[in-house]
């Protein structure tokens, strides 16, 4: 490659698309009146998904229970829209069959910001 007066633009570009990086845009619904799910079992899967603060003694005691996605790096747009590593995605596509959930993924690109939570910048 020649060193040309644009030089500097055309390296950014190939290196901003030489090296995109990529993450599975996941995005699920529970059907609770279809699948005969109670208002109870909806509550436990989104506990075992995202977490939950756990209180007793009249609100005295507060702990964090851990969910899924408290121990994979992830970015949650909506309560049942996340972006996760590739690598991560058959987990929790894993989990979101176990409850029937309906699923869409999409390979996406991923901005900078997205890229440095999921830690793959």
């Amino acid at each position: 490659m020649t060193v040309l007066a644009y030089s500097h633009i055309f390296i950014w570009v190939n290196v901003y698309y030489g090296f995109m990086v990529v993450g599975i845009l996941i995005v699920f619904r529970l059907q609770r009146k279809q699948k005969g799910l109670t208002a109870a079992s909806v509550t436990k899967f989104y506990r075992k998904l995202y977490g939950y603060e756990n209180s007793s003694c009249y609100g005295r005691y507060h702990t964090y229970v851990k969910g899924l996605l408290d121990n994979i790096k992830s970015v949650k747009y909506f309560n049942s829209i996340i972006i996760v590593k590739k690598s991560d995605s058959r987990k929790i596509i894993s989990f979101l069959r176990e409850y029937g959930a309906d699923i869409l993924t999409w390979e996406v690109t991923l901005k900078v910001k997205e890229a440095k939570t999921l830690g793959l910048k």
